[in-house]
């Protein structure tokens, strides 16, 4: 994440960066979940998260940071469910129905 953080640190905006930093979440995310460290998960797929809005708001038809988006708001359902948060955790699974629509 880190080199990636370094490219974003020269062009913020270049689309490209912004997927990579979102998929370098999901697969943080992944991994900790893997590993079972539940709490730790919410900062990178909520980092990975905001990097995916990014990219989608120059291309909203971007299929690869469409899936991305879509595993980190499944991601981030099951996190937000397992931490208790069940409200939270239903607003997470509408977002990612609506957003595997598109």
């Amino acid at each position: 994440m880190s080199l990636i953080d370094q490219m974003l640190a020269v062009d913020s905006e270049n689309r490209r960066f912004l997927y990579l930093r979102a998929n370098a979440g999901l697969i943080a995310g992944y991994n900790l979940m893997t590993a079972a460290r539940g709490a730790k998960l919410g900062k990178p797929l909520m980092e990975g998260e905001r990097f995916s809005k990014r990219a989608l708001a120059k291309d909203p038809e971007d299929v690869r940071v469409l899936q991305t988006n879509n595993g980190l708001l499944m991601m981030l359902t099951r996190t937000e469910r397992n931490l208790g948060n069940l409200e939270r955790a239903r607003q997470r699974c509408r977002d990612a129905m609506a957003s595997s629509r598109t």
